[in-house]
């Protein structure tokens, strides 16, 4: 002798409260995955930002060429 969801009937408390536990652990994973590709999309534009600004200061020191006296060897 079974209880009627394991038996086969396709309504009822039972199941609807099932279902609605599906739906919610579902709900769940989709909001920690989203969560996760939040967290990864933020470090992604922080990461481009940093080295934006690495290449920047990079150039700016470039484009400033050798000081007075530095790098030449002449009289």
């Amino acid at each position: 002798m079974s209880c009627p969801s394991c038996f086969g009937q396709a309504e009822g408390p039972l199941v609807d409260g099932a279902r609605a536990g599906i739906w919610l652990l579902l709900a769940v994973v989709v909001a920690l995955q989203g969560g996760f590709l939040a967290f990864f999309l933020y470090l992604r534009r922080q990461a481009a930002k940093a080295a934006d600004e690495a290449l920047d200061e990079e150039w700016s020191q470039l484009q400033r060429g050798p000081a007075h006296g530095e790098g030449t060897t002449g009289p």
